[in-house]
């Protein structure tokens, strides 16, 4: 039985696994992560690497904190950008290219009107809905696009371990009897689901 779970009900740690797990959906290689990393004055939750070798700096934001997330995104992606030239040449197997810049990205639940406004400089967010399978915790995450913004399509993937079935299915994941029209998903978010 998939069970939804509050994203506020995941201690840090836990959330940062299940998203670990989920980088994929994030258009991610799940290969190699470093994980809580000190980068500018804070930690960074996930460093990893898209499968043409850019590299991405991965926040989660903790309800009331997603404006704080979106701007220490910004300074985590300044932070690792001048160094990538570095962790190359010490790592060249994690493949790395540094031309390429660095993605930043921002997981969480919802995000206010003044944290997708921050984003359009470069941010992309993610939407997550934590899950529990069989005792194991998993992820459906989905782009928030609000217009014109970096790289990726909007996208939205399986939580780890567990099917989600038909697309009626869907809005029973998140509350039992809940409508499609009650999760609040955008046009495009819905397509993805189509």
């Amino acid at each position: 039985m998939i069970e939804p779970l509050p994203l506020a009900a995941l201690e840090p740690e836990a959330l940062r696994r299940a998203v670990r797990r989920a980088l994929p959906q994030l258009g991610l290689a799940d290969d190699w992560a470093a994980e809580a990393l000190l980068g500018a004055e804070a930690p960074i939750d996930l460093v990893a690497r898209d499968p043409g070798g850019r590299a991405a700096v991965v926040q989660l934001a903790a309800p009331g904190e997603e404006l704080a997330a979106v701007a220490l995104a910004l300074a985590q992606r300044a932070w690792l950008e001048p160094r990538l030239a570095d962790w190359r040449q010490l790592a060249p197997e994690r493949r790395l290219r540094p031309e390429l810049g660095v993605r930043a990205l921002v997981v969480g639940g919802e995000f206010p009107a003044a944290a997708r406004a921050a984003a359009g400089a470069g941010v992309e967010l993610w939407r997550a809905a934590a899950l529990r399978h069989d005792g194991q915790v998993g992820l459906l995450l989905a782009r928030i696009d609000d217009g014109p913004g970096p790289a990726a399509p909007p996208r939205a993937g399986r939580p780890n371990g567990a099917g989600l079935g038909p697309r009626g299915a869907l809005a029973s994941v998140f509350r039992p009897g809940g409508s499609e029209d009650e999760l609040g998903l955008s046009p495009a978010e819905r397509r993805e689901f189509d």
